[in-house]
């Protein structure tokens, strides 16, 4: 048998770049063909531009290829000046078009749609504004792409739309809520950061229940900011909670990184999620909970 865990750092992240390559490089192309069909819905605006040289440059799985990097070298051009002329944008925006066009990477699974609906999510968010021609195409997306056989995070996104649209008006209070519904799903903080991946998902969590920890039932997922994964574990079990590797029915908490690994998009960490989401409907008392929530919680 592999042991896979000693293929990975201490925030449980491949140690090798090169780990999985493929499989990631898809994910990848399938987030960033999202991430362009969501920014040229209402044109390519100069914080679009800014946001897509900065996506480009944090993800060099993708540098080898040759469309990638005819993009990414045009749109270092255009910000070189520190202006985005017309004919640049509107060259910049064929270049985008044609890349949608003839790209041979679709989504056809549902798993490869969720790489792309994030993509899509961080496209729309990038201008920290959503449109009401944005909330519309995105509605469009998940109901043309799946139909009603939605998972998490498609389900969420489904259920605040169709609240939203019920009365056919967008107020400003719903356009809000939704861009932090959409941040928080795909870690979109790039006009708070100036980081294209920065934090991970906190949307959905939930304030950390008043539990005692000894005997607590605690799993851990994704990159952590406040100390390695391993070193949360130590400091949980010294308390008396048991730490769990995986989700399962028994499991009371799970705590969520604050941080978002590069390989993040639709692995084990939204894997995770999906099945704690998907327990929490069945009526399982498990809380998902912010990785600050649980320091705060065990400092106090």
């Amino acid at each position: 048998m592999i042991e896979w865990a000693q293929h990975l750092n201490k925030d449980g992240q491949p140690l090798s770049r090169g780990f999985n390559h493929r499989a990631n490089k898809e994910k990848l192309a399938l987030c960033l063909r999202g991430i362009l069909e969501g920014i040229e819905i209402e044109g390519l605006k100069d914080r679009e531009i800014v946001f897509l040289q900065a996506w480009l440059d944090s993800v060099d799985a993708l540098q080898k290829d040759g469309d990638l990097l005819d993009l990414a070298d045009f749109v270092r051009d255009i910000l070189q000046d520190g202006e985005i002329e017309p004919e640049e944008r509107k060259e910049l925006a064929q270049m985008v078009a044609d890349i949608l066009e003839y790209s041979d990477i679709f989504a056809d699974s549902i798993d490869a749609f969720t790489n792309q609906l994030i993509g899509f999510c961080k496209g729309i968010a990038a201008d920290d504004y959503i449109s009401d021609k944005e909330v519309h195409e995105l509605r469009k997306m998940l109901h043309t792409a799946v139909g009603d056989d939605f998972q998490w995070p498609a389900s969420e996104l489904a259920a605040r739309l169709d609240i939203i649209l019920a009365d056919g008006v967008i107020t400003d209070d719903e356009r809000a809520e939704l861009l932090t519904v959409v941040k928080g799903v795909t870690g979109a903080r790039f006009t708070d950061t100036g980081l294209a991946e920065g934090f991970a998902v906190t949307a959905f969590c939930d304030p950390m229940p008043e539990l005692p920890i000894d005997g607590l039932t605690v799993c851990f997922t994704g990159k952590c900011l406040t100390a390695s994964r391993q070193k949360l574990h130590e400091d949980a079990q010294s308390r008396g909670a048991i730490v769990k590797r995986s989700v399962s029915s028994k499991l009371q908490v799970l705590v969520t990184g604050e941080l978002a690994s590069r390989d993040w998009v639709y692995t084990s960490h939204g894997r995770k999620i999906e099945q704690a989401i998907q327990l929490k409907r069945d009526g399982h008392s498990l809380a998902l909970v912010s990785e600050q929530s649980w320091v705060d919680w065990l400092s106090r």
